[in-house]
């Protein structure tokens, strides 16, 4: 079986939001292929289940984050629902690049988020993985080497997300 690389980022900010709002990471496999990275405590006292992305780089170059809706193997034809309709978490915790912060968490709730690809789906952005980042996932040995879905704008996002600065480092 091969080895899955990571870049790392996405644990960095799994690590950093659990400083900043406390609680704790998952690490159980049932709850990660939920796509469910930790658990935080709400100012309400409730546990609620998080997923955690970062797009601070690109967030900040491209001016919007990018939705996984599906994930294909060019090899085989093989297509599996990608990590956001898959997502069985109560909030997402984006981590991205705004004018008035910088560094960034844009907390949105799940079903918030859904509902508002389903209702725009047909007037946003699509992206698609490129050939020479499909070539890197087959050299990693990821079943999955190719990623579509739409791009929300930091704009839309700002319209169905809390922006709070990121206020945690890791170094």
């Amino acid at each position: 079986m091969s080895k899955v690389i990571f870049d790392g980022a996405g644990f960095k900010a799994e690590k950093l939001a659990v400083m900043q709002f406390g609680g704790e990471l998952v690490t159980d496999k049932r709850s990660q292929w939920r796509d469910i990275d930790a658990v935080i405590e709400t100012k309400q006292g409730i546990k609620a289940s998080v997923s955690v992305k970062d797009q601070l780089w690109s967030s900040e170059r491209y001016k919007g984050i990018q939705i996984e809706v599906r994930l294909f193997n060019s090899r085989t034809g093989a297509v599996i629902e990608g990590c956001f309709l898959k997502c069985q978490a109560d909030y997402y915790f984006w981590r991205v690049h705004t004018p008035e912060y910088g560094d960034t968490w844009a907390i949105v709730p799940t079903e918030k988020m859904k509902a508002f690809v389903k209702e725009n789906q047909h007037t946003l952005k699509k992206w698609q993985t490129q050939p020479k980042t499909e070539a890197k996932n087959r050299s990693y040995g990821r079943k999955y080497d190719r990623a579509c879905g739409y791009v929300i704008t930091m704009e839309q996002l700002a319209s169905i997300a809390y922006f709070k600065p990121v206020e945690v480092s890791i170094h």
